[in-house]
């Protein structure tokens, strides 16, 4: 998603810069009108990179506090009304698919405005070889 969101950037700024290069002027309204294709895309990373350094802040955290469970609530995010509450949950699940700390989505929590996740015990996480 991000490339063809790169993509499309890329096109418009070239496009933006052409005019500019060729001394015509666009109107205000036709840029907001131009970039209203490409807003909540915009919007959709800013919020996962958001959710990434979040969640790699719990994990940190969770070494040195021994905390075995979070919340993450979705009004956290910098744009809530973007994206879907199952893409959140597919998010949170593939940055913790494979890691030593596999949290786990234990309940939702707030009426269904955040999620409750959990470590299960430590020991169950490394093995020997």
């Amino acid at each position: 998603m991000q490339k063809d969101i790169n993509k499309i950037y890329n096109y418009i700024i070239s496009f933006i810069g052409s005019c500019e290069k060729n001394k015509y002027k666009l109107p205000s309204d036709l840029y907001k009108y131009i970039f209203s294709f490409i807003e909540d895309d915009f919007k959709k990373i800013i919020n996962y990179t958001y959710l990434n350094k979040y969640l790699e802040k719990k994990v940190s955290d969770n070494f040195s506090n021994d905390n075995d469970d979070f919340f993450f609530h979705y009004e956290q995010l910098p744009y809530p009304n973007v994206v879907k509450k199952k893409d959140i949950r597919y998010q949170i699940y593939s940055f913790f698919r494979g890691k030593v700390l596999n949290y786990v989505l234990s309940e939702e929590c707030c009426s269904g405005n955040g999620l409750k996740y959990v470590l299960p015990k430590r020991y169950n996480h490394f093995t020997l070889s």
